[in-house]
């Protein structure tokens, strides 16, 4: 397989795992169950050719959190022509 394929397998290997890790109050346990069934996919398809991929992975849900939340902290309200609404980062 080639480099892209390998790279995007373990990219989505360690987002699963870094999902599982931000989430592991709620659904962090499933997501991890998810996150080792697909790392062993991947290892069968790929095999350990691109751990760069994994290391971005685990960049991207912590990336992913501070862009949502770029406007906090604090409350935070957006004005519509017809509404205000208000919510606490």
């Amino acid at each position: 397989m080639s480099r892209g394929v390998a790279f995007a397998g373990w990219l989505a290997v360690g987002a699963a795992y870094s999902l599982a890790f931000v989430s592991m109050l709620t659904i962090g346990a499933y997501v991890a169950i998810a996150a080792t069934v697909l790392l062993v996919i991947v290892l069968k398809l790929v095999g350990a050719r691109s751990i760069a991929g994994f290391i971005s992975g685990l960049g991207l849900v912590p990336l992913w959190v501070a862009w949502t939340n770029r406007a906090g902290p604090g409350e935070v309200c957006t004005q519509t022509a017809t509404a205000i609404q208000c919510t606490e980062l």
